[in-house]
This record gives C-alpha cells, sequence and structure tokens, in this order.
C-alpha cells in the first residue's frame, strides 16, 4: 500500500468522531427526547472539552483516549507497510487532519488535541510531547483555566522543540502545529478579545 492510499485511510479513520457518537447515543436528550448533535450545543466544537462539559470528566478522558488511539493506529498500519519517519509521521498527520475537518460530519470539526497526542505518542516523540504538556499546564494556569490557550500554547511549543528533538520530523510538526492554530482560530480571536470563557466547574455537569 503506498502512501496515497494509507493518506486517504487515514483521513476516513481521523473522520470518525467519538465526541459526537458519544453524545448522540449516550448523551443527555434535549427537552424533547430528541437525541443531541454536538455540533449545535455548547461550542460545537466535536472533541473531548465539549463532550465533557455535557457529559462529565470520565467521558473526556474516554473522548481522549478513542482519540488519540485512532491516530495511532492509522500510524501502526502506515508502520505495518514499512511506511515509518517523515512519511509516517505525515500518515498519522492526516489523521488528524480528518478529525479537525471530519467527512462524515461535513467537515465541522474538532481541535485536534487529543488526536495530536496519538500522533507523538505512536511515533516516539515523547520528549516532544513532554514539553507540550508542560507548556499546556503552565499556560492553563496563566490563562485561569482557559482550555484554547493552553492547547495553543502546547502546538507553538512544537516549532520551539521539534527542531532539536526530532530533525527528522521537524517539517511535520510546523505542519501539525499550524493545523492546530488553524483549527482554533475562532479562538484565537476570541482570546485577543479577551471573551473566551475559562474553565468553570459551574458549567460541569453533576
Amino acid at each position: 500500500m503506498n502512501f496515497l492510499n494509507l493518506a486517504v485511510l487515514a483521513y476516513l479513520i481521523g473522520s470518525i468522531s467519538f465526541a459526537w457518537l458519544a453524545v448522540y447515543w449516550f448523551g443527555p436528550r434535549d427537552p424533547s427526547g430528541k437525541r443531541q448533535d454536538l455540533r449545535h450545543i455548547g461550542s460545537g466544537n466535536c472533541g473531548a472539552s465539549n463532550v465533557m462539559r455535557h457529559m462529565g470528566w470520565y467521558w473526556f478522558w474516554a473522548i481522549v483516549a478513542l482519540d488519540a488511539g485512532k491516530v495511532a493506529l492509522s500510524v501502526w498500519i502506515a508502520g505495518k507497510f514499512g511506511v515509518t519517519g517523515l512519511p509516517g509521521f505525515m500518515v498519522g498527520w492526516v489523521a488528524v487532519l480528518g478529525h479537525c475537518f471530519p467527512l462524515y460530519l461535513m467537515f465541522k470539526r474538532g481541535k485536534g488535541i487529543s488526536c495530536t497526542l496519538g500522533l507523538l505518542l505512536a511515533t516516539g516523540n515523547y520528549a516532544v510531547l513532554a514539553f507540550a504538556l508542560v507548556a499546556m499546564a503552565v499556560t492553563f494556569w496563566l490563562s485561569e483555566k482557559r482550555i484554547s490557550a493552553a492547547s495553543l500554547a502546547g502546538a507553538a511549543s512544537f516549532l520551539f522543540t521539534a527542531p532539536f528533538l526530532d530533525a527528522e520530523c521537524s517539517r511535520g510538526f510546523v505542519l501539525l502545529a499550524s493545523l492546530i492554530i488553524f483549527a482554533h482560530r475562532d479562538n484565537v480571536v476570541r482570546l485577543w478579545k479577551g471573551t473566551e470563557e475559562p474553565l468553570r466547574q459551574q458549567d460541569m455537569p453533576e
């Protein structure tokens, strides 16, 4: 299987929105008793953070694991066909792209953070991941619990750490950071205007 076929498969795998499926099948129904579409509730984002606000922390971690897993699966499949290094990394990147712009949901996006976790783990970029997690934790605290600010800081950290820690995939990390920042473009505008809401305990389901 060549790179193009693997990339198409990775996109289709990445397009599976576990967040959307969790809310539709297992989430609370609307006042009329109908199942809810995650694209039309909360932030409208099809990702773990939006699920957390409606279904709690257990579902948050489940979605993180599933989203990371689908990207790791894409990289694993690529490796089975001998596609490793930067090409293997880019197969994983395409899976993240599928999550951010999923075919099955008319390209209504997720933000790609959990998927990036899977990509870094699957490609063995543990040091890059460690630096990103530190940047996210510090920014989350400094921004008074704004998840989007933390996510953007994690993505930006790739531009500084990846060239020194993984020269082979450094170009891929530039594309990965660009994708995440682009997916957060609405958040960037709200952060700039000072209207981005922090994570608050009262927003969480009981």
